[in-house]
């Protein structure tokens, strides 16, 4: 099977310059062409979904389509196309932000400034709906933000278009049994597998709007399936009820975007922002000493923001501090995408994962649209064990959804297509600082996550397991962990690959980027088992499983840890390193 191409390589015709920005199935490259010199964000999929004959002919279609809707505020597609067996995307290079990474660092803009991102949105929406085409997967991470010349407004790039169908094909269920949308975000329609049309994506520019001016997005919930049924059944929280500078005026503008039923909604995004201006416009004979919107910089790049108010006080200006100087079409999903971090292109970030709410997470695959169709045929009773009321996650002697490593779990099991690769139901927590999760698969029989509070007590805890299977020494850097090759003790990455340039010490210290190592991975097969025994830097995790048949035990460690992710910022500060018990080797 192809690998995905290194930097310093060229491929498709283009210099590879750094990696922006990943996710579980494809990464962006900065990207040279040697004879023009113009730098683009080259988007390569990963081999085992690019080598899928009715995905590549898909993905090709729909590139093409995307590069033929030619707008100010699209972002302009120059090739795509295969190559050694993989597939691309060349696209216009953002110098800026992507409004995910604002929103991260400021949580809340001003009225003008949002009002200034959701039109320019807005009108490269109604210019794909015009041709027939359906964003679906309308969100900060696929908005970009280029400074403005001078006092001009920042300048809109809507991204990713290269998910959008033609309206009148089914909702968020591909041919590939994809489920198309992030769900802090998507339309009930798409939930429902219901036919779209445009105001879908009016829906979701709604939910973008109402994050920029109060900071949470409409449906803030710990447990995905929760957001997927707030979309569906709740009203949002009015954002006046948030932050109490906001006017009710707006409250009913959002009751109209966000309604359930499409023929509710806004007829286009224009209407949207057309209502949302006149709602947050300062009435007619105001006193020109109260504060004018329209006062506050329209850039959001540099320059004042409002931050949030949870308890309904009047927000604060402060100056935005610390964001990626450059972006690139992050596509943090959708569905050709995973959960993306997008920086610098030579300055990966190692900063925790935005919490739940800020537009991370990612439901796929048939599963998601079986839960809600027996949700909605079987009513709120079935819906009883996830509803925010009961205390979810507590059948079968579970802990609660407060657990960090539990709720990853359950993110992975949603973004790895939503077949049970994980059931939350098969895990229990130990202590705060241990999952185990018995016989989650039918490769696996046992596999444990544990926390670390430091690098080095984790490194420690790893280098003891290791030693336990090995009879001896501590070994680094020989063999390999693959179907066909079961003993080994090396470095994983991102990019698939289990790179022997990195030392045990230098894993331990930190320093490298989840490109060059994400963390050292040991397997061995004894005792009629394959045991595999993983780091993760990103989250200070220790996994430990045992499995068999090795090949497929293998297949779904790689799809488990590559999406397994859990900030940092959880860790147990103080917590003492999990009792060797735990180990399992």
């Amino acid at each position: 099977m192809p690998t995905l191409p290194l930097v310093g390589t060229e491929f498709a015709g283009y210099r590879l310059h750094a990696v922006i920005g990943r996710g579980g199935m494809s990464v962006v490259y900065q990207a040279e062409h040697p004879r023009l010199g113009n730098i683009v964000a080259l988007k390569v999929i990963a081999a085992e979904i690019a080598t899928d004959d009715v995905f590549r002919a898909r993905f090709l279609q729909e590139s093409r389509t995307a590069a033929s809707l030619r707008h100010p505020n699209v972002i302009p597609i120059y090739d795509t196309g295969p190559c050694e067996e993989l597939l691309y995307i060349a696209m216009r290079f953002v110098a800026g932000a992507d409004l995910r990474s604002v929103l991260k660092a400021r949580t809340r803009i001003s009225a003008p400034q949002a009002l200034a991102i959701a039109g320019q949105t807005g009108r490269a929406l109604d210019a794909a709906h015009r041709h027939g085409l359906v964003h679906r997967d309308v969100k900060p991470a696929n908005i970009l933000l280029e400074r403005g010349a001078e006092d001009e407004p920042d300048h809109v790039y809507l991204a990713d278009f290269g998910i959008t169908k033609h309206a009148m094909s089914r909702s968020g269920l591909t041919s590939t049994g994809q489920f198309v949308g992030t769900i802090d975000y998507i339309a009930p329609e798409q939930i429902q597998g219901k036919s779209v049309d445009g105001r879908a994506d009016v829906y979701s520019l709604g939910c973008v709007l109402y994050e920029c001016l109060t900071g949470h997005v409409p449906f803030e919930k710990d447990l995905d399936a929760a957001v997927i049924w707030a979309h569906v059944e709740e009203p949002p929280t009015p954002p006046s009820a948030i932050c109490r500078d906001l006017p009710r005026d707006f409250d009913a503008v959002i009751e109209v975007a966000l309604a359930k039923d499409p023929a509710d909604r806004y007829a286009s995004c224009h209407d949207l922002i057309d209502a949302a201006h006149r709602s947050l416009e300062p009435p007619q004979g105001e006193s020109a000493a109260a504060p004018s919107h329209s006062s506050v910089p329209r850039t959001v790049l540099s320059g004042p923001v409002a931050t949030r108010a949870p308890s309904g006080r009047g927000a604060d200006e402060q100056p935005l501090t610390a964001f990626p100087r450059y972006t690139s079409p992050s596509m943090d999903g959708g569905e050709f995408g995973g959960d993306w971090q997008t920086t610098g292109p030579h300055q990966p970030t190692d900063e925790p994962s935005p919490p739940p709410g800020r537009g991370g997470r990612i439901l796929r695959g048939l599963a998601a649209a079986a839960i809600i169709a027996l949700v909605l045929a079987a009513g709120a009773i079935a819906w009883a064990p996830w509803n925010d009321k009961a205390e979810p996650i507590k059948q079968n002697n579970q802990a609660s959804s407060s657990n960090a490593i539990l709720r990853a779990i359950a993110r992975v099991d949603a973004t790895t297509g939503g077949k049970g690769t994980i059931p939350p139901s098969t895990c229990k927590v130990q202590s705060e600082s241990v999952v185990e999760c018995d016989k989650p698969n039918n490769a696996i029989s046992l596999v444990t996550f544990s926390r670390f509070p430091t690098l080095r007590t984790l490194y420690q805890a790893y280098a003891d397991a290791v030693r336990k299977h090995e009879g001896g020494p501590f070994p680094t850097n020989f063999g390999e962990c693959l179907p066909t090759k079961i003993h080994g003790e090396l470095s994983w990455n991102h990019n698939y690959q289990h790179p022997k340039d990195y030392s045990f010490e230098q894993s331990k210290s930190g320093d490298l980027t989840d490109i060059q190592a994400g963390g050292r991975l040991y397997c061995i097969f004894t005792d009629d088992l394959f045991h595999i025994i993983w780091t993760m830097n990103d989250g200070r995790v220790l996994g430990n499983l045992h499995g068999s048949p090795h090949e497929d035990a293998w297949r779904w460690w790689r799809a488990v840890h590559h999406n397994l992710s859990i900030p940092n910022s959880d860790a147990p500060a103080d917590a003492p390193p999990p009792s060797s018990h735990h180990n399992h080797g």
